[in-house]
C-alpha cells in the first residue's frame, strides 16, 4: 500500500506541472494512478457532464464513478462508495499548478494531498485550549484524539484547501466535547504555495 501511494505521489505531482486546467490534468491522469478508471472512461465523464447529464461511468470494478463538479478550475469524482478526489488549479505566474486531494471514505474521512502540502504543527494548528478550559481538561480531551486523522477538501470559490480532523474512535459525547478545542484550518494560496 505504501509503495502505491508513493508511486501515485510522483504521478500526481508530475501532473501538476505541466497542467494548465482540471481538465487536462484528469485526462493526462495515467490509467495507473486509478486502474479502474482507464482514460477513455475519464474522457466519457468529461463528456457526460458537458452534455448535462449525470456524469456517472460504470468503472472497471463494477461500481460508479460520479463527476459531480467540473468548472475550469475545479473538479470533484466520487470515485467509488468509499473515496473521492478532488483537483484544483492555482495559478503561479502565466501558468497553473494542479493540487489533487484523494479522501478514503473508512469509517471517518482520510485524505492525502498531491503535491504535499506542509502543514504546521498538530498543536496550535487543529487544536487550541481555549482560554476557559484547564491544562488538565485540554490534555485529557488531546488524548482522545487518536489516532490523528485528518481529511482535505478545496474551496470551490477561492485559491484555499480546508482541513478538518477525523475522529473515528469516539462517540457522539466525546466529539461534542473534543469539538471545544479543534480548529478546521484555512491555508491560502499566495500563488506560490499555501499558507
Amino acid at each position: 500500500m505504501r509503495k502505491y501511494i508513493i508511486s501515485l505521489l510522483l504521478l500526481l505531482a508530475a501532473v501538476s506541472v505541466s497542467a494548465r486546467s482540471v481538465r487536462q490534468a484528469w485526462v493526462a491522469l495515467p490509467d495507473s494512478v486509478f486502474p479502474y478508471l482507464d482514460k477513455n472512461l475519464r474522457l466519457e465523464c468529461l463528456d457526460l457532464y458537458d452534455m448535462k447529464v449525470k456524469a456517472d461511468v460504470k468503472n472497471l470494478l463494477g461500481e460508479h464513478t460520479v463527476m459531480d463538479s467540473l468548472t475550469n478550475d475545479y473538479l470533484h469524482v466520487q470515485l467509488s462508495p468509499v473515496s473521492e478526489f478532488s483537483m484544483k488549479a492555482f495559478p503561479m505566474g502565466k501558468d497553473s499548478v494542479v493540487y489533487s486531494i484523494l479522501t478514503v471514505l473508512g469509517p471517518e474521512k482520510e485524505s492525502t494531498f498531491f503535491p504535499a502540502v506542509n502543514t504546521p504543527a498538530w498543536d496550535g494548528f487543529f487544536i487550541q485550549r481555549p482560554d476557559t478550559m484547564t491544562e488538565e481538561r485540554y490534555k485529557e480531551l488531546c488524548k482522545m484524539i487518536e489516532p490523528k486523522m485528518v481529511w482535505a477538501e478545496f474551496s470551490v470559490s477561492e485559491p484555499e484547501v480546508i482541513f478538518h480532523v477525523s475522529l473515528p474512535l469516539t462517540t457522539k459525547a466525546d466529539r461534542d466535547a473534543i469539538s471545544m478545542i479543534l480548529r478546521p484550518q484555512t491555508l491560502r494560496w499566495d500563488g506560490k504555495s499555501f499558507k
